[in-house]
């Protein structure tokens, strides 16, 4: 017995300090993680959302001008009004490539787990589709092929939330399973 203690009690100890160490993580450490991640996503997601009402990211087409619509207003008026059609085709390229540059880095977001595709489709999926889909705004030197290479990720991005809201249909909306 006093052999046995001698040559095992080092190994004892490290396997129970290991147990202590393994325990101490997935109980301490690794729900305060989860917290740390979801506050990093909750961050992210807010400021997205910030941006995305923001003049900055071509909301106002022309601040000088007190009567212009937001670009959002204009993607959703071209459904049924010309005048909206023809001011969403004279929107500058630039700001054009500035609100799908938005949607591709939430693509990039939802893909890397950043952003889960529910949130994403709830706040900026029903826009991603619609501008997919509004041929006012591929106009004017700016197109989308979605065979195209260019804007593939954007392409990707609507089908996903395409997917989202299909999967959605049929369902009871529960507000408490959108989360980040």
């Amino acid at each position: 017995m006093n052999l046995f203690l001698t040559t095992y009690t080092p190994l004892i100890v490290s396997l129970g300090t290991l147990l202590i160490a393994v325990v101490t993580f997935a109980f301490y450490y690794m729900p305060a993680l989860k917290k740390q991640t979801t506050l990093e996503r909750a961050r992210l997601f807010f400021e997205w959302n910030k941006w995305f009402d923001s003049e900055e990211c071509a909301n106002w087409i022309d601040k000088d001008d007190p009567n212009a619509k937001s670009l959002l207003a204009l993607l959703i008026d071209s459904e049924t009004d010309e005048e909206a059609r023809e001011a969403l085709r004279k929107v500058p390229i630039a700001r054009k490539e500035a609100v799908l540059a938005f949607f591709e880095q939430l693509a990039i977001a939802v893909n890397t787990g950043l952003l889960k595709r529910e949130a994403a489709n709830y706040m900026f999926g029903y826009y991603a589709v619609m501008i997919r889909e509004t041929k006012a705004f591929w106009s004017a030197g700016l197109e989308n092929d979605e065979s195209e290479w260019y804007w593939k990720v954007f392409n990707s991005f609507v089908d996903d939330m395409k997917d989202v809201q299909k999967e959605a249909q049929g369902t009871a909306f529960n507000p408490r399973s959108v989360k980040l």
